[in-house]
């Protein structure tokens, strides 16, 4: 009966692996200040970090994108996005997939607004 224990405690600690593949697929976390334009972006490639603001300059996210996460950004009219090592991050706009920014380790700025 000794033997059949550490059998149960190995499949227990098989379980943790399901629960960090359920990590990496997390729900979006979203920054609004209206709506009107839609921003996703999703670390795929790498962390990045971010910095997000609205047209009037309203800070909606700044600090770091880790792979796996998923970050949903709105404004009324203009969503601005500084984006370090912009070839980690994908960006959906309204929509509508966006092509690849930048390469790995590039900072970009872009910007997108109601009928981007």
């Amino acid at each position: 009966k000794i033997k059949p224990t550490p059998t149960a405690t190995a499949s227990a600690k098989a379980s943790p692996t399901p629960t960090a593949s359920v990590a990496t697929t997390e729900p979006a976390t979203t920054f609004s200040s209206g709506t009107g334009v839609e921003v996703k972006l999703t670390a795929t490639n790498g962390s990045s970090w971010l910095f997000v603001s609205d047209k009037g300059g309203t800070t909606l996210y700044s600090g770091r994108a880790t792979q796996g996460q998923t970050f949903i950004f709105s404004s009324t009219e203009i969503v601005n996005l500084r984006i370090g090592n912009a070839g980690a991050v994908k960006l959906t706009v309204n929509g509508k997939e966006v092509p690849a920014l930048g390469g790995d380790g590039e900072v970009v700025n872009v910007s997108y607004g109601v009928n981007s």
